[in-house]
């Protein structure tokens, strides 16, 4: 007489166990009952934390600007070979300044020279990297005091290709007038002492 089959053992979560002939169950991937107790319950083991099946997401390097400007926090422009002096017709300035591309803002190194007549004179372009045209640069110093400070000023002009804005930053720095007396000097102009405008 055949032996009758082997009873099914309910497990927890699991709807269909399949029947094997050793008289063990199989119920999903890898658990496994013994017919010999058909009263046993047996539960699934316990899920893993979730925080344990979430992946770390990569870290993400956020630019930082400047909350004032919007510049980036470490923008700025070196002002390299600055001679700066002052005769009987009045003072005059020259020196070179360049830029270093950062996001929308050009790369440029630019030739500026002027007298201290308190407006914005066009410096020369000798390089320039943009994805938006050549870049406008400016400079002025404000007339002497007699007090041995050079007011300068830079100016950076350019259009974004992509949003059609033109921007305009201007930098300020409190020079000295060092022909005759102090050998060229070199500086830079930093993003607290910048001002941004805007014209869409």
């Amino acid at each position: 007489m055949a032996p009758e089959p082997a009873p099914a053992i309910p497990i927890s979560g699991c709807k269909s166990p399949m029947r094997f002939n050793a008289g063990f169950y199989q119920y999903g991937r890898g658990f496994w009952a013994s017919a010999r107790d058909a009263n046993t319950v047996i539960s699934s083991p316990p899920l893993p934390p979730l925080g344990a099946l979430i992946v770390p997401s990569l870290a993400v390097a956020i630019p930082q600007t400047d909350a004032a400007t919007g510049l980036p926090q470490y923008y700025h422009w070196n002002i390299t070979s600055w001679h700066a002096g002052c005769a009987r017709s009045g003072c005059s300035y020259n020196f070179n300044v360049t830029g270093h591309k950062d996001g929308i803002y050009p790369s440029f190194l630019a030739y500026c020279a002027g007298e201290d007549i308190g407006f914005f004179e066009g410096c020369e372009i000798l390089e320039g990297v943009s994805t938006s045209g050549t870049p406008f640069v400016a400079a002025s110093l404000q007339p002497s005091r007699q007090d041995g400070v050079a007011s300068l000023a830079v100016s950076l002009s350019f259009t974004d290709a992509d949003t059609l804005i033109t921007y305009n930053i201007t930098g300020t720095h409190e020079a000295t007038y060092n022909a005759f007396v102090a050998p060229l000097e070199n500086f830079s102009i930093f993003v607290e002492d910048m001002t941004v405008t805007q014209v869409a």
